[in-house]
């Protein structure tokens, strides 16, 4: 599945995993790559309750280099998601590469998410959570009702 630099997984494939990750985490609204107003797309973002989670999933080392250079992975407090977590083929990020707060699910060799370093229950500890740009992450729930032509009254 990884060989070195590159994963023989796809994006999207991975991107499917993480929606399927959030359902079983409880998040009752679940979007892939929704696009916005803002800058940043996550590649899956799922809401719990009041709390909103981020996955970015990488498939290769650059990828996930590159991710680190963005504006909102630079100051934190402009980037979505009260939890952050990465998906990757397992091997593929160290963990000591992981930005603080942020988690690592990793995709084993048969094809299960592992939680590498993220909490392990339902009660997310303050080391994982950070304040959010609540107003990019209220655009794209704006955007899914409109998608489904929802009036309320």
């Amino acid at each position: 599945m990884f060989h070195g630099e590159t994963c023989y997984m796809e994006h999207n494939e991975l991107c499917k995993l993480a929606s399927e990750w959030l359902k079983k985490y409880g998040c009752s609204i679940i979007s892939i790559e929704p696009k916005s107003m803002e800058r940043e797309i996550p590649d899956c973002i799922g809401w719990k309750g009041a709390w909103c989670y981020v996955i970015e999933c990488k498939t290769s080392k650059s990828d996930f280099l590159a991710d680190q250079k963005k504006l909102h992975r630079q100051t934190p407090e402009q980037g979505m998601g009260n939890v952050r977590l990465y998906l990757a083929p397992k091997g593929l990020i160290n963990i000591n590469e992981i930005p603080k707060k942020w988690g690592l699910l990793e995709l084993n060799e048969s094809g299960k998410i592992e939680r590498t370093k993220c909490f392990t229950s339902n009660i997310v500890p303050e080391e994982y959570f950070f304040h959010s740009n609540q107003n990019a992450e209220k655009l794209i729930l704006l955007a899914r009702f409109r998608k489904m032509k929802m009036c309320f009254i």
